[in-house]
């Protein structure tokens, strides 16, 4: 069964990258804007037994908006990162960033058209939005993302985007999960990765979204 949604614009084709890992066979992704798949899925019209035509958006999720608390954050962030670069270790470009979902990862996509960053690529599973931001402004070069978050609310930053969809494929690519968040990957970019944590074990492993088992 296929859903076809049509509240989605058909003008979204070629964003996507659509490859899976294989047995045996390493990712040919080399840099982060790299196309190694095909813009859709295939399948076998033999297999289709039928085809839904849903007209509706996907239902609005609220993470909240910044407070000071995260303002202050992001502001630490950024100054420790810019201490790093005066002291020659990553360059202004940075490596390929990866931040949650919410306000914190809001705040960084906004934020890097303050600072004397550039070039900078986005390594993500979901790219919030306020990357293009960041990308127009020459801030950011490349994003690449299981999901492009626009708000339902945000139509400001959702009419830039269709308006200039063209150019925003040049940078952004949406890839499958198996992906965005493959070890193999993300090791090779060498991500610097934000997220806030519930706890973090002495290994290195990180829970960020289990608490009282499975509650």
């Amino acid at each position: 069964m296929v859903e076809l949604n049509v509240a989605r614009l058909a003008e979204l084709r070629g964003i996507h990258d659509i490859y899976l890992p294989r047995p045996r066979e390493p990712i040919l992704i080399i840099t982060v804007d790299r196309r190694v798949g095909s813009p859709s899925v295939r399948c076998d019209p033999k297999k289709i037994v039928a085809i839904e035509v849903p007209q509706s958006l996907e239902k609005e999720v609220f993470y909240g908006r910044p407070t000071a608390i995260e303002e202050k954050i992001v502001e630490n962030l950024f100054e420790f990162l810019s201490s790093e670069v005066a002291k020659g270790r990553p360059k202004k470009s940075l490596y390929p960033l990866q931040t949650g979902i919410g306000p914190i990862g809001d705040l960084i996509g906004s934020k890097l058209v303050e600072y004397d960053f550039n070039n900078v690529e986005v390594w993500t599973e979901v790219a919030q939005v306020s990357y293009l931001d960041a990308l127009y402004a020459g801030k950011v070069s490349s994003i690449s993302g299981a999901v492009l978050y626009v708000p339902p609310w945000d139509r400001k930053r959702w009419d830039q985007l269709i308006g200039n969809l063209s150019e925003y494929k040049k940078h952004v690519v949406l890839r499958p999960i198996e992906i965005t968040n493959s070890h193999e990957m993300i090791t090779r970019f060498n991500v610097i990765s934000m997220n806030q944590a519930v706890e973090i074990d002495i290994y290195g492993s990180v829970n960020m979204s289990h608490i009282l088992g499975t509650m």
